[in-house]
């Protein structure tokens, strides 16, 4: 009954529920990931926003559009690492709905 009042699994809840029971509400914290840790930490949600929402002739480029392969060549400039264009894009994606997507003007 609780699983089809928020629209989710039995399976979802039971394991929730031994969770909690194993570690109360501090074993429902989410753990962390797994996988290959990412090779700019310093370029998080604030930073990158921050770096889109400037003209892009505040990094040496004659007009203000930025583009993905600009925001490779500032990445790598700034930060001293080269990222993939597939990386930028997540990144950008990942930064929420209030940036501009590469290849647009900012105004």
């Amino acid at each position: 009954m609780v699983a089809q009042a928020y629209g989710m699994d039995r399976s979802t809840v039971h394991r929730w529920l031994a969770r909690f029971d194993a570690g109360g509400s501090t074993g429902l914290m989410r753990l962390p990931g797994s996988g290959r840790v990412r090779k700019l930490t310093q370029l998080d949600t604030i930073a990158l926003r921050k770096m889109v929402l400037a003209p892009a002739s505040q990094y040496g480029y004659e007009t203000d559009f930025w583009t993905t392969r600009r925001l490779i060549q500032v990445i790598s400039s700034e930060f001293g690492v080269a990222l993939s264009k597939q990386t930028v894009m997540r990144r950008l994606h990942g930064s929420g709905p209030q940036l501009p997507e590469a290849g647009t003007r900012v105004l």
